[in-house]
């Protein structure tokens, strides 16, 4: 073994400069550009300097109009998942390159160099989120912040230090938006979930002149006391022409973002926020509200999250969207185009077409579905026809690949006859989330999704569902032997039973397995070749195995150090091939999960890891999903489909490792007598020379 050892170091070693040729070494970041955007705020520069806020990745900065981007978050806090959650940025109106950021119970932040690095400026234990963050548009030095717990924060020395301002307000109020008038009036209008308040005096003083719920107001730049307003009860928009005291209608669509034109008095845009799935509109109104005009060209995702203006041109505009970045218009909102991708999407289902592995389809939550011809090198969105973007689970039919199957997140099952060209909305539950979907593998028309919580089944593709069972469903396996096996992983979110239960008639009825109790589980394999042989993994638990089909379960002692394990899935063509995922590494065992037999395989890999799925053609390939877009750990085109590559094709490698005698470590089984070495080992090899782990 140790004379193995030597020989398989240098030869890797020697190797290097040939594994990376071929793209195997390292993780790579491929798929779709998009990103969930809650807040983006454009600086006075010209071309104005960009920043965002994402809901896992943080901060994204852009000085060049967009075309490329960076991340942002030097000194922001991380939370507790890893990750970057930022709720809202401003820019200062004065200041190029200073801007606030509202990070997600952590306190607000400031930086005088574009992103470049930030500072803490307001730091609470009690901090539960930063509703909204405002800077005066017409005092710079002041800057107001909304708390929760119901508190405004009013900071007179652009924000290095603050003082608490509710004098006037409700107990606990939650103020969600700040709108400003200019001299002479100079009047400061907070709306929150119990009213709009008035400031006539910086701040200091508040009076509530409307009971009305507001998630939104502008003013108009002309006149301090007309105001548009977002009611947080259907998200409409009413105006007053009395600093708030009444109301009219005057826009009924479901609007999550509003703005007043500061140069141009009448001008307005409301941005909907597309509750239906991504379907919005932009919207503009030259008259003060009174009439309105729907400005889209262009904008090919409209499920729009936040709208701003240039501050140093209000003919520049700029909206975030729940999955599909950010778009700009330099013509007041005529016409749109998409921004360079600054954050890949949230990838929570990968599923591979079974007949066509070149064939691969992603769901991104949000996002929608999206589609590779060509093993993950280039993509193309699917989602004509989804009325949700919102992706948890997908599914190809094994005997009419181009039928596709997609669990939505509130809006039940889509199908595509046509290969994700166009969907239709099956009628399964209108208000589901599908978090799992199976199909049987000799019956395709036979169908089950997994939904919060029910189980459903269908016998005619999708036509029509039936009731199954009363449980929260998170992974269902049908036995590809004996599809009348069935196999649930159950989620612990409602009273009942939790664990893994199975059923041998089809669903009718259902039996607990020896790992029923407490745990929600969150993932499930089998074994293709022997489907008794059944694996789980409960939440924080680590890996169990059943070799009776989930009557008896092991618990698998692993070498990996970790329990809380997101993703497990077997190699189709070996199956004591196991790949464990959790957040921030990718292991592999090789002799179906025994203690010494995972390796970690994590070169290039970034954290956020949701699911894995191994090519069931190109064995080698590998994809994991993460909250930070997708990525392939992809064999060389010289590998066969078994994942192995031949010894003499290489002259490198023939000059060491051909010859009469065997180097087959049985130990590891790098290689063979037949000259033939697994692939995966020769990364694996090379991750534990330059990473350091141990051999």
């Amino acid at each position: 073994m140790g004379i193995m050892r030597i020989v398989a170091t240098v030869f890797i070693g020697l190797m290097i400069s040939i594994v990376s040729l071929a793209g195997i070494n390292h993780w790579t970041v491929e798929g779709p550009s998009g990103g969930h955007v809650l807040d983006l705020a454009a600086d006075s520069s010209d071309p104005p300097l960009l920043l965002v806020g994402t809901v896992t990745s943080g901060l994204f900065r852009s000085d060049d109009e967009g075309h490329t981007w960076s991340p942002a978050n030097e000194g922001i806090p991380k939370q507790t998942y890893g990750g970057y959650a930022v709720r809202r940025v401003v820019t200062d109106p004065d200041i190029p390159g200073t801007f606030f950021a509202g990070v997600y119970g952590k306190g607000i932040y400031k930086t005088t160099n574009g992103g470049l690095s930030w500072q803490d400026v307001f730091l609470d234990d009690n901090i539960q989120d930063i509703y909204t963050l405002s800077v005066h548009p017409f005092n710079h030095l002041t800057v107001f912040a909304s708390i929760l717990p119901g508190k405004i924060h009013r900071s007179t020395d652009d924000g290095a230090s603050w003082a608490i301002a509710t004098e006037g307000l409700v107990d606990n109020v939650m103020i969600r938006c700040f709108a400003f008038a200019g001299p002479p009036d100079n009047l400061i209008y907070a709306g929150g979930n119990n009213g709009l308040y008035i400031s006539a005096d910086e701040g200091i003083h508040w009076n509530r002149v409307s009971d009305r719920r507001i998630w939104d107001v502008a003013v108009d730049p002309s006149d301090s006391l007309t105001l548009l307003m977002i009611s947080s009860q259907n998200s409409s928009i009413f105006k007053s022409v009395n600093g708030g005291q009444s109301w009219s209608s005057c826009l009924e669509e479901s609007i999550s973002s509003l703005e007043s034109d500061p140069d141009q008095p009448g001008v307005f845009y409301a941005a909907d926020s597309g509750d239906t799935g991504g379907m919005g509109n932009l919207f503009k109104s030259t008259n003060g509200g009174m009439n309105w005009e729907i400005c889209d060209d262009g904008l090919t995702n409209r499920w729009l999250s936040c709208l701003v203006l240039s501050p140093a041109n209000s003919q520049v505009l700029f909206v975030g969207t729940s999955g599909n970045g950010v778009f700009e218009s330099q013509d007041g909102g005529q016409s749109w185009f998409p921004l360079a991708g600054f954050q890949p999407l949230n990838i929570s289902s990968i599923a591979v077409d079974p007949l066509h592995p070149d064939t691969i389809y992603i769901g991104a939550n949000p996002g929608g579905v999206f589609r590779s011809d060509d093993r993950g090198a280039t993509w193309s969105p699917a989602n004509t026809g989804l009325i949700n973007l919102r992706i948890l689970s997908l599914a190809v039919d094994p005997l009419e690949p181009s039928r596709v199957f997609a669990g939505t997140d509130g809006n039940g099952v889509c199908r595509s006859s046509d290969g994700g060209g166009t969907w239709q909305q099956l009628n399964l539950g209108y208000w589901e989330s599908v978090h799992c979907l199976a199909i049987n593998s000799l019956n395709s028309l036979e169908l089950y999704a997994g939904t919060y919580f029910s189980l459903y089944k269908s016998t005619d593709g999708g036509d029509t569902w039936v009731y199954v069972l009363p449980e929260s469903i998170e992974v269902l396996i049908i036995d590809p032997v004996n599809p009348l096996n069935l196999y649930a992983g159950l989620r612990n979110c409602c009273p009942g039973t939790t664990g893994v239960i199975y059923s041998h008639d089809g669903g009718m009825t259902w039996y607990e397995s020896g790992l029923t109790g407490r745990w929600h589980i969150r993932t499930m394999a089998i074994d293709p070749a022997d489907p008794a042989i059944l694996y789980a993994v409960p939440a924080e638990s680590g890996i169990f195995r059943s070799d009776d089909g989930g009557v008896d379960w092991e618990y698998l002692w692993n070498s990996m150090y970790e329990h809380d394990i997101v993703s497990l899935t077997l190699d189709p063509q070996h199956a004591d091939t196991l790949y464990a995922g959790y957040y921030k590494k990718v292991y592999r065992s090789r002799d179906g999960g025994s203690y010494w037999s995972w390796r970690a395989i994590n070169a290039g890999l970034i954290p956020g890891i949701s699911v894995l799925v191994v090519n069931p053609y190109y064995s080698g390939d590998i994809y994991t999903g993460t909250s930070n877009g997708l990525q392939i750990l992809q064999a060389s085109s010289d590998v066969n489909a078994d994942g192995q590559v031949n010894v003499a094709d290489t002259d490198f490698l023939g000059r060491y490792l051909s010859g009469d005698h065997s180097l087959e470590d049985p130990h590891r089984g790098d290689i063979g007598i037949d000259g033939k070495v697994n692939i995966l080992d020769l990364i694996l090899l090379q991750v534990e020379l330059s990473d350091g782990y141990p051999r």
